[in-house]
């Protein structure tokens, strides 16, 4: 078990390097469809870039030598059962992104997710993820012409 700060900081920046070059890899193999102004490999190119130079400024800071180590302070039982919901949380945005379509899907996982962990009504909630859906389609769509998965629901 990792413990420390330096540590888990160290694994984490080798985890979005990976993760980021996983991406990368991914979108390499994303083909040109029709319309759009953008090419769909786009957007996961440049999130993959941005993980894996997340990845490698964290695990350049933990090397440096103005770091603050600490204990690492492992989560209680609470907190493992948050950590659990927002990974189903997760799965779950990933398995009805097929169904339901990206712009759908982010709106309730937005919702979902500040309704849960933060404790706030749900009207606050749902707020929150029509806004993220606006914010999506407004620069993602609109302003960029990208394509969005858009699932079995009629577009």
């Amino acid at each position: 078990m990792i413990k420390s700060l330096r540590a888990g900081d160290i694994v984490s920046g080798a985890f979005l390097i990976a993760v980021g070059a996983a991406t990368i890899a991914g979108a390499t193999r994303i083909e040109w469809s029709t319309g759009g102004v953008l090419h769909p490999r786009t957007l996961p190119m440049l999130l993959g870039i941005a993980l894996a130079a997340g990845g490698v400024w964290l695990m350049v800071l933990a090397f440096s030598k103005k770091y603050e180590d600490k204990p690492l302070e492992w989560p209680d039982r609470r907190g493992r059962l948050l950590w659990l919901a927002s990974l189903g949380m997760m799965v779950l945005y990933g398995a009805l992104m097929p169904v339901l379509g990206f712009l759908a899907t982010s709106g309730l996982f937005v919702s979902g997710f500040i309704w849960y962990f933060g404790k706030y009504k749900i009207w606050f909630a749902a707020a929150w993820g029509l806004g993220a859906v606006i914010f999506i389609y407004a620069l993602f769509i609109w302003l960029l012409g990208m394509e969005m998965p858009s699932g079995l629901l009629p577009s």
